[in-house]
């Protein structure tokens, strides 16, 4: 991201091993990371360890992986406990990001970037940027080729979609309040904010 000097991440989450093969842009794109966020906390996949071996990556980095569990489909069964493998999500938004504000006690969580519009144009950025320099193959639905067949991307849409309901779900009954500041987008079960009064600058404004 262009502001992520400015941002100073505490906590960087990346739940998709994809970004985890041993090749070498997979290797610019963590030494990117290393660089611009020094301070920053890594949650990775469990496959991210070959790499960072080999390749000497974040070695002043404080890493923890996380770990795969069955995943609940009912709200109650949801935990968010990353002493325990991970039982809800898709994303690393919903299996990671999320989870880990309600582990680290937040009780009011802003959602932002959470667009969820895949299905809205097959050909088009979904992405706050047009293309990744490392990773052009998952800038639109049309290019990424992590599923065979349509059919599979909307299953995956869809298991993506009722992680957010289970955790809405989930959120009310242990008293999280989870708000999305998304400016649009598809997440309509989780209720909206507007990003600019989010981050203080909606009175500004108007």
């Amino acid at each position: 991201h262009p502001d992520a000097d400015a941002v100073r991440l505490k906590y960087l989450c990346i739940g998709d091993q994809s970004f985890m093969t041993d090749e070498p842009k997979s290797v610019t794109w963590h030494r990117l990371i290393e660089e611009h966020l020094p301070d920053t906390e890594l949650i990775l996949h469990p496959d991210a360890r070959h790499l960072i071996a080999r390749h000497g990556l974040y070695a002043r980095h404080k890493i923890r992986y996380f770990h795969r569990g069955i995943v609940q489909p009912i709200a109650e069964l949801v935990e968010a406990d990353f002493n325990r493998p991970i039982n809800v999500g898709v994303t690393t938004g919903s299996m990671l990001c999320i989870p880990l504000a309600i582990h680290l006690g937040c009780t009011e969580i802003y959602l932002m970037g959470f667009d969820a519009n895949w299905l809205d144009s097959a050909t088009a950025s979904y992405h706050f940027y047009q293309t990744h320099e490392q990773f052009p193959e998952f800038d639109t639905l049309s290019k990424d080729a992590r599923w065979e067949m349509y059919e599979d991307q909307l299953i995956v849409i869809l298991r993506e979609f009722e992680a957010h309901r289970i955790l809405a779900t989930r959120s009310r009954q242990i008293g999280v309040k989870i708000w999305n500041a998304t400016g649009g987008g598809r997440l309509d079960m989780h209720p909206r904010v507007r990003y600019e009064d989010v981050v203080g600058i909606g009175a500004a404004a108007r």
